[in-house]
């Protein structure tokens, strides 16, 4: 027995090369499978996401071409894992994608130096409803997406663009199990349009304004369709990160969606209907 106990050691000083290993672990199997998994509380998190598209400032839904915007993620779109380890305006987000769907291609980018805004400038040449994507990469390689239907217009704003602006919100955007989120979408057409929703775990609801909670934690996309009579569509969307209850999130945000006097355009200008059409 002594001998055969010297061969196996021998061929374990063989295996590693001769070397012996500087330390080991002896596991015991029973107590190894007794052993607890890691508690949600250290899990990592994922991202949350949503798109403002500004002027002067302001969130806006129907622009002229050749005005100047700027293309954001909200305050509220951030890694949580970062929150309260990072002074940035969305910590533990270091990469913002942008994408019009004039072309399908990615427009612009712009990636984190210290704590500088991930936010570009832009401006539309040609009208229609363009939407707006925006996807977040954070510090882990993780990622989130949001979009919005903006109406690009030029001089006859009534009549030249007869698709729909689609606007959403949702706070908070970093929930809780259980908490009820709160959703808003803005319908910016020249007739009355309906909003119908999906939640990303099967539910779903009508009209401009809704409400959901979520059992269980993990990410999910929110989409908001507004729909017009002439069969015209578009759609916008959000992610919302529902993380363990007592980990730390960013403050709730609640923006205000345009209505009729903040269009990019004098008030008088304004097609007939856009003040607030989603809530039919």
């Amino acid at each position: 027995m002594k001998k055969n106990i010297q061969l196996i050691a021998l061929a374990s000083l063989v295996t590693l090369g001769g070397c012996r290993a500087a330390g080991y672990e002896i596991i015991d199997p029973v107590k190894d499978r007794q052993r607890p998994a890691a508690p949600d509380a250290t899990a990592s998190l994922l991202p949350s996401a949503r798109l403002e598209v500004t002027q002067a400032g302001k969130l806006i839904g129907v622009v002229r071409t050749n005005q100047g915007l700027v293309f954001r993620p909200s305050a509220d779109t951030v890694d949580p894992d970062y929150v309260g380890k990072s002074p940035c305006a969305n910590p533990g987000i270091t990469n913002a994608e942008y994408q019009v769907s004039i072309d399908g291609q990615k427009v612009a980018s712009a990636r984190q130096r210290g704590c500088e805004p991930l936010e570009v400038p832009y401006s539309f040449v040609k009208i229609g409803a363009q939407v707006v994507s925006l996807k977040v990469i954070s510090a882990d390689g993780e990622t989130a997406t949001a979009s919005q239907t903006i109406r690009v217009v030029d001089n006859d704003p009534c009549c030249a663009v007869p698709a729909p602006a689609v606007l959403v919100t949702a706070a908070p955007l970093v929930a809780y199990p259980g908490e009820l989120v709160k959703t808003q979408a803005r319908c910016l057409a020249t007739e009355a349009g309906t909003i119908s929703w999906k939640f990303g775990d099967g539910a779903t609801a009508l009209g401009g304004t809704s409400s959901h909670s979520f059992d269980k934690t993990g990410q999910y996309v929110i989409t908001a369709t507004c729909t017009l009579g002439n069969g015209k569509k578009a759609e916008a969307t959000v992610t919302v990160s529902v993380i363990p209850s007592g980990r730390p999130r960013p403050p709730v945000v609640t923006p205000t969606l345009p209505g009729a006097i903040e269009l990019g355009m004098p008030p008088s200008q304004v097609p007939p209907n856009q003040s607030d059409p989603s809530q039919n």
